[in-house]
């Protein structure tokens, strides 16, 4: 309790500094917070789209009816099918007319039809990576009733590839801002310890252990990590919020606002306890430079 109230009494006396210090952290913060609120839409996003994931394979129309069911059951128990879905010659061309709308005029001089029947598989998680599913895709090209096969390959890994950027960017975003904090907090709690030299000494005079004295200053680190990752947050919801209610009428027809969401409990808490946690080092890595090593 006695340190708490000396953290408490230490903030409050140097108020103006703490103040600043707590503002450009929570400047840093927001920045990561911002980047992670990207970070955690893009992923939502990712896993919907991931979803949606399929390959379409067209059959050669010389299939027979029979090997065309053998297909059907092949597909239906392959490892990487979620779900199968088989479209005949017929339901594509009547699913192209409906997609054209009045420009399906263009097909009615058609003497016959030139589409192919297919079976879309809708594939798993585990097998939406593009190696594995080029395996599956050469292993279904194999199969001489085959005509083609369409999955996105470029797509696929255009996609992946951006998750894998912006993971990266998270990180090293997150990196340098948590030095930048710990450098801020380290001279906000250096230059407390010059102000109170003279009371430090007698401290360790009448033997004061150094981590009696050092406690004080760690937790009062502590406390500017997280009220200025906790400032950032609440900016960033605030920001969200704002974006959202800014945004929806005119994107709600083109994007699903549902897969939108703020930063989950997991981050936020993962955020205070890295503010706090740099705060702490930081005011260790001060103390230690004026001398209070134990």
């Amino acid at each position: 309790m006695y340190f708490l109230r000396e953290a408490l009494r230490n903030f409050y006396r140097h108020r103006r500094i703490n103040l600043v210090a707590i503002f450009v952290i929570a400047t840093g913060m927001l920045l990561v917070s911002g980047v992670a609120l990207v970070y955690v839409n893009f992923r939502n996003f990712a896993a919907y789209w991931g979803s949606q994931v399929h390959m379409v394979i067209y059959l050669r129309d010389d299939i027979t009816p029979e090997r065309r069911d053998a297909l059907r059951l092949a597909f239906e128990q392959a490892p990487e099918a979620a779900s199968l879905i088989y479209t005949s010659k017929e339901e594509a061309l009547q699913q192209l007319k409906a997609r054209l709308g009045e420009g399906a005029t263009i097909l009615q001089g058609l003497q016959s039809n030139p589409l192919p029947a297919s079976f879309t598989i809708t594939v798993r998680d585990d097998y939406r990576k593009p190696e594995r599913l080029r395996e599956a895709v050469e292993r279904y090209r194999q199969l001489p009733e085959i005509e083609d096969i369409d999955y996105g390959e470029r797509w696929i890994e255009r996609f992946l590839t951006l998750v894998w950027l912006l993971e990266v960017g998270v990180i090293g975003i997150g990196g340098i801002i948590g030095l930048a904090v710990m450098f801020i907090i380290a001279t906000t709690v250096r230059l407390a310890l010059y102000s109170r030299a003279e009371e430090i000494e007698i401290m360790r005079l009448v033997g004061a252990t150094v981590w009696f004295i050092k406690i004080p200053y760690v937790l009062e680190g502590i406390l500017q990590g997280v009220v200025g990752s906790g400032l950032a947050i609440g900016i960033a919801y605030g920001v969200y919020v704002a974006l959202m209610v800014w945004l929806r009428p005119a994107g709600e027809f083109f994007v699903d606002f549902s897969l939108f969401q703020f930063l989950p409990p997991p981050a936020i808490t993962t955020m205070l306890l890295t503010g706090g946690l740099l705060g702490a080092f930081g005011s260790l890595f001060s103390l230690r430079r004026t001398g209070l090593s134990s």
